[in-house]
């Protein structure tokens, strides 16, 4: 599978051999569409979902120019893979087509409407409620503008303003919690955490995890370097990371167990790992290590502020998470206010230091 440029017309196409026959779809003006759709398309034939009529279809068959907002939400309700439970995007697009309708221009949905929409929906619902309204809103255009299909997302948070998320569930392990917590763990699930904490992946992915969906280099029987990229279902942006020392270790010690499916992390049974009895595995293990307001979503929290507080470049880490860089800087601005008081700090000490060994203060 290969993604090119027609030198005529500037177009990108993705060009593949799928069952005996050579396909290939337009994929828009720019690279960075046709590695999307490629990335989706690698996602559906590995699942075992790939139907390229559908795809031809919605690719060809979409006005873009006429495009309603109950067209775009069925088509997206068709063909977007959620990472989680079944009906979810369907039931907040109940929502949101009720209040805009059907049959309105997606044309014609802008920052300011999606506005109105939060403040109506905040009369009716809890802020968690209209925040997650506003994050399902927001994926849909997100997947939209990856098939190209709009060109603006109004309702991104720098555009619309989420409400807060409540307190507690963006929390993020410090390096002691996350030894104290390790310390109570069984060795299954301290390969799931060593894994999560230090590549941000979502539950269900790290859930579903197949060896053959990694890039692994062995000396030996033990992997020494390696790598992955998949389309994360949630924002339909590519997710690319290299792995790091410690993701090396959760996996080499993963690989002693092995099962048919190829499933990467197991339980103590040697079973693909299931999401209630991983919850209630994690639960029991915070309890032990007298730690409260944590879940697995926090694992995804530690990694970005980890990378944060490294040093990591909040465009580098959107790529590794993906993320775009507005949604990082939104989501995890907190995280660098000691590194700005460190910052004034070292300017401070830096400015005192020139001005003591400038010409001018020592003749004085």
């Amino acid at each position: 599978m290969r993604v090119y440029r027609e030198q005529k017309s500037g177009r990108w196409y993705v060009d593949y051999f799928f069952r005996g026959k050579r396909l290939q779809y337009k994929a828009g003006s720019s690279r960075r569409a046709a590695e999307r759709l490629q990335l989706r398309i690698e996602n559906e034939i590995n699942a075992g979902k790939h139907n390229p009529a559908a795809l031809r279809q919605e690719i060809r068959g979409t006005n873009k120019a006429g495009l309603t907002l109950g067209k775009l939400t069925e088509s997206f309700l068709r063909h977007y893979r959620s990472r989680g439970r079944t009906g979810y995007y369907e039931e907040k697009a109940r929502g949101w087509l009720r209040y805009f309708g059907p049959e309105t221009l997606v044309a014609d949905i802008d920052a300011l409407k999606v506005q109105r929409y939060r403040n109506a929906r905040i009369e009716q619902v809890s802020p968690s409620m209209v925040r997650k309204d506003l994050i399902s809103l927001g994926t849909m255009f997100r997947w939209a503008q990856g098939l190209e299909l709009v060109k603006e997302n109004p309702a991104e948070p720098l555009k619309v303003k989420r409400p807060p998320e409540p307190a507690g569930t963006s929390r993020a392990l410090t390096r002691d919690e996350y030894d104290r917590l390790i310390a109570v763990c069984p060795n299954w699930l301290v390969c799931v955490i060593g894994w999560a904490c230090h590549t941000g992946v979502d539950k269900g992915v790290t859930r579903r995890l197949r060896w053959s969906g990694l890039n692994l280099q062995y000396e030996g029987r033990r992997i020494v370097s390696g790598s992955f990229k998949f389309l994360r279902s949630k924002t339909g942006k590519a997710v690319r990371q290299e792995l790091s020392r410690p993701v090396l270790e959760a996996l080499n010690q993963a690989r002693k167990v092995r099962h048919a499916s190829g499933t990467v992390f197991l339980d103590d049974r040697s079973q693909p790992i299931d999401e209630k009895a991983l919850d209630w595995a994690l639960g029991k293990a915070f309890k032990a290590a007298g730690l409260q307001g944590f879940n697995f979503r926090s694992f995804r929290h530690t990694y970005a502020t980890w990378a944060l507080r490294a040093g990591v470049h909040p465009s580098v880490l959107g790529k590794m998470m993906g993320h775009s860089t507005a949604f990082i800087v939104d989501r995890y601005l907190h995280v660098g206010d000691d590194l700005l008081k460190q910052a004034a700090e070292l300017l401070g000490v830096s400015y005192m230091g020139e001005r003591k060994n400038s010409p001018s203060e020592k003749e004085q």
